[in-house]
């Protein structure tokens, strides 16, 4: 009995639809695992410039005029928090090593990211500048 060697079997043709099947599959969700981690850190990004623009901010306030609020944080707003959910941004001034001549400044940015809260803090320790 002479075999037909032309084409496929049925066999071969469906093993072949099931490997790119697993592969598509697998590089799927590659793909969606990636783009959550980019947009996470996209928003760690945003706080982080969020907090550092505070901090330059207060870099400019005078020295006298930085009001120690060590006991409760001052809220404040950023143009850039409409990229963040549920944001929340404090600003806390304390004296530093009970020195008068220095104060710690720490800006503390919260967001929320999927089912759980995020935050990020970043601290400036300013001086008095003595004549």
């Amino acid at each position: 009995m002479r075999r037909n060697n032309r084409g496929f079997m049925l066999a071969e043709l469906a093993t072949a639809v099931v490997i790119v099947g697993i592969l598509l599959a697998v590089t799927g969700a590659l793909i969606i695992m990636s783009s959550d981690e980019i947009r996470a850190s996209h928003k760690a990004f945003v706080a982080r410039q969020i907090a550092s623009n505070q901090l330059e901010t207060m870099k400019l306030v005078p020295f006298d005029e930085l009001q120690l609020t060590a006991d409760d944080a001052k809220a404040f707003e950023s143009p850039l928090s409409a990229e963040l959910r549920d944001f929340a941004g404090t600003l806390r001034v304390e004296a530093f090593n009970a020195n008068p001549n220095l104060k710690k400044i720490t800006v503390t940015v919260r967001w929320a990211e999927k089912r759980r809260m995020r935050e990020l803090s970043l601290s400036l320790l300013r001086g008095k500048r003595t004549p």
